[in-house]
């Protein structure tokens, strides 16, 4: 007599749980999404299984476990439409946002501008020994 799907599942797929929980934490981004993930890989694997029972299920439980993480980590990626519709009505002058050092100079890129204020005192003498005629000119 075959085993039902739950029986199954019970058997080989549940004493694995803490493993998929510690492979879970490990990989995933997000620590709190971890039930959210072991819910959605059991579904997957339940629905895989009424078709055909895997051969060897430790595998099979890892192998979707990790396919679902790359599927989200895709999907977090994604950024709507509307959202870049809406940049459209933050429109603001360059020179309001155009990072600028303490010696008057704008800064090339944002990231320094964002790093000058925390130099170490091995890094300010870099970012401030531009003269005059070496700033980007303002546009």
């Amino acid at each position: 007599m075959e085993d039902t799907l739950e029986d199954w599942f019970r058997r080989e797929i549940l004493p694995h749980e803490a493993a998929l929980m510690r492979f879970i934490a490990r990989k995933s981004t997000n620590a709190n999404d971890a039930q959210d993930i072991r819910h959605d890989i059991y579904i997957r694997i339940l629905e895989a299984a009424e078709r055909s029972r895997p051969s060897s299920p430790k595998a099979f439980l890892f192998s979707v476990t990790r396919n679902l993480l790359i599927d989200r980590a895709r999907r977090d990626r994604i950024v709507a439409i509307d959202l870049l519709e809406d940049m459209d009505t933050l429109r603001v002058l360059i020179d309001d946002v155009t990072p600028v050092h303490a010696s008057g100079c704008e800064l090339a890129d944002w990231r320094v501008a964002y790093m000058s204020p925390c130099a170490s005192p091995a890094i300010e003498p870099t970012l401030t020994i531009a003269p005059p005629k070496f700033c980007i000119a303002p546009i």
